[in-house]
């Protein structure tokens, strides 16, 4: 029979959002993003991964060949640097904002590694409680045969009663065995339709083992999203302390280390995205994927039962309405037999009539019980419907707001990168060129040495070595002309070189001193 075509669960915003995205094959056409188990849709379902994957090679190759121009450009001249200088602090706030978003980042992801876990648990409970459903209703369906089974033994024992017992009409006693035969059979039969349900229970998949494997994975899902966050936090804390300490090591160990949080966020960007549109597309029409996916017909009745609850007539109706056909008939015949062994006063009749009545009553009351609480397709479809609640509720929820904090994470890393490096660079020119302050052709009258409160107040503090002297200092006081800017570069190969006599850096004091190199 055919039943069913809507849907008793009702997708997300989020869900549909997702689902309307427009799908491409490898060819460029669109694709539907209804879920299935084929090759066309899963051309389409990756096609955003996959841009995703472009989009982090790129800026990977950005990063690294930014790097690698940075590492081979030439140091600045002593003019170059006086006339673009900036104080370190003032290109930190870029590195700062950066490192705060990446951190941002991890964050939005510690906190929907949270709701994973949460709606993993979801689908734990909702299993464990499917698998209590088809464990109680196998019992208790075993139950009522073994007790339908009995209750035929005791009704041969009692037509042997009727055979030995004393009673003034043979005809008599042929009517009470007859009576009681009819109610073995009828009990027999009742047994044979409650045997049939619990063939039908034993296919079903024991669902226990799901919720084992899933913990399984979940547990190192968990670990390990907490492992790589932790990863891309000491990452931001590097950045932070090279900011604090004004350290280029720490600062050159950040970009390094950016670069892998730039493939871990493109990478995790790639997998939640396709995770979530696989998702989406299911959870957009979940009962009519499980439904045409079903095909075998002794599991597409019970299949089609729970799904359109209401609208499709139970797998188990007709057996169940035949056991409670054949158990009214023995309740009725008892009646009978034991209201003869009471007036012929047979006690051995009377104990097993009201025997087999306490047990046929038991069963008639188990059998409704069974199919009012636990097959009925109202609490099943609630198990369904808790089970759709978890999938596709907080675990779709949960793997979006990990995709935002991954594509953060990569995004900023980027920026990060760039922006360490841009820093670490200043640092390393200020700190080269930050004793050069007597000279006076390239510095404006307020900067000199003699003329700054701050330099006064710093030559008044403990003295620092000086790193090399004035250039072209001698040469200045001999001709009056701005003698010709040499890079810190030439200057740092002529120092190297044995000296010839022909150029030597002297101090005011006539003694030769060290140049310090300022490019790393």
């Amino acid at each position: 029979m055919s039943c069913g075509g809507y849907e008793t669960f009702f997708p997300s915003s989020l869900v549909r959002t997702v689902h309307d995205l427009p799908r491409f094959n490898r060819h460029l056409e669109s694709t539907s993003s209804s879920f299935n188990i084929t090759l066309a849709y899963a051309e389409g379902a990756v096609s955003w991964p996959a841009v995703a994957i472009v989009l982090g090679v790129v800026l990977l190759l950005v990063s690294l060949l930014y790097l690698t121009c940075c590492a081979f450009r030439s140091a600045p001249t002593l003019q170059q640097w006086y006339t673009k200088r900036k104080k370190p602090g003032c290109g930190c706030f870029p590195l700062f904002l950066a490192a705060l978003l990446c951190g941002g980042g991890a964050g939005l992801v510690f906190y929907a590694n949270q709701d994973v876990d949460s709606g993993i648990n979801g689908i734990s409970s909702t299993i464990m409680d499917i698998n209590s459903t088809i464990v109680d209703t196998e019992t208790g369906v075993v139950n009522i045969s073994r007790s339908l089974q009995n209750a035929s033994g005791d009704l041969s024992n009692l037509a042997e009663v009727w055979r030995t017992a004393s009673l003034p009409d043979p005809s008599l006693r042929q009517q009470l065995i007859d009576a009681t035969v009819t109610a073995r059979d009828q009990a027999d039969n009742a047994k044979f339709q409650t045997d049939s349900i619990a063939i039908t229970l034993e296919g079903v998949y024991d669902v226990s083992t799901i919720r084992t494997q899933l913990n399984k994975y979940d547990d190192y899902r968990f670990k390990g999203t907490i492992g790589v966050m932790c990863f891309i936090l000491l990452i931001v804390l590097l950045a932070f302390s090279g900011i604090i300490c004004s350290s280029p090591c720490m600062l050159k160990l950040t970009a390094f280390l950016a670069i892998f949080g730039l493939v871990i966020g493109s990478v995790a960007s790639a997998a939640f995205l396709a995770i979530t549109v696989v998702g989406s597309d299911l959870c957009f029409s979940p009962s009519k994927f499980i439904r045409d996916y079903v095909n075998d017909e002794s599991y597409a009745p019970t299949v089609r039962y729970v799904l359109y609850c209401g609208d499709c007539p139970s797998p188990y109706q007709d057996d169940y309405d035949q056991a409670q056909l054949y158990i009214y008939s023995v309740s009725t015949e008892l009646a009978e037999l034991n209201a003869a062994a009471v007036n012929f006063s047979i006690p051995d009749a009377v104990a097993l009539t009201s025997q087999l009545n306490r047990s046929v009553n038991s069963v008639k009351s188990s059998l409704d019980s069974i199919f009012r609480e636990e097959i009925n397709c109202t609490h099943l479809n609630s198990l369904y419907n808790d089970l759709l609640t978890s999938t596709c509720g907080r675990i779709i929820d949960g793997t979006a707001l990990t995709l935002a904090g991954g594509a953060a994470v990569g995004l900023f890393m980027f920026f990060l990168l760039l922006c360490a490096q841009r820093h670490w660079t200043r640092l390393i020119f200020n700190d080269s060129y930050e004793d050069d302050t007597e000279t006076s052709q390239l510095l404006p009258p307020s900067e000199r040495r003699g003329n700054s409160a701050s330099l006064r107040s710093r030559e008044t503090a403990e003295p620092r070595p000086r790193s090399r002297p004035p250039p072209y200092r001698s040469q200045v006081a001999a001709s009056q002309e701005e003698p010709p800017i040499e890079t810190l570069h030439q200057r740092t190969h002529l120092q190297t070189e044995k000296p010839t006599g022909s150029h030597v850096d002297m101090s005011p004091a006539g003694e030769p001193r060290k140049v310090k190199e300022a490019w790393m």
